[in-house]
């Protein structure tokens, strides 16, 4: 709800300056808006892909650690497996994994 509350406010902001623009009024208060408004909307948007795991899980020997816990999101249970070669930790979902 916060995110896209900032997103629209960073939309928002970037109307007003095209208003501004359009009126060929405070260039410089444009300006200003047009700033805030990219790193505001653009911020909360690249942040939502900027997290994403790249493992590659058909190379290395990936071992089960003894860690698990469940998930507070999803409620299954995770179990998570380490990469010695390449010391990436990967989270399973054994849940959905006895399912297939």
């Amino acid at each position: 709800m916060l995110r896209a509350a900032a997103v629209i406010y960073g939309l928002v902001l970037l109307a007003g300056a095209g208003l501004l623009i359009y009126a060929h009024a405070a260039l410089v208060l444009a300006g200003y808006l047009v700033v805030n408004g990219l790193l505001i909307a653009g911020s909360i948007l690249f942040e939502r892909s900027g997290y994403q795991p790249r493992l590659n899980r058909a190379h290395g020997s990936w071992q089960p650690t003894g860690e698990r816990f469940i998930d507070p999101e999803s409620k299954h249970l995770i179990e998570v497996r380490y990469n010695p070669k390449t010391g990436e930790r990967d989270y399973v979902d054994t849940e959905s994994k006895s399912r297939n």
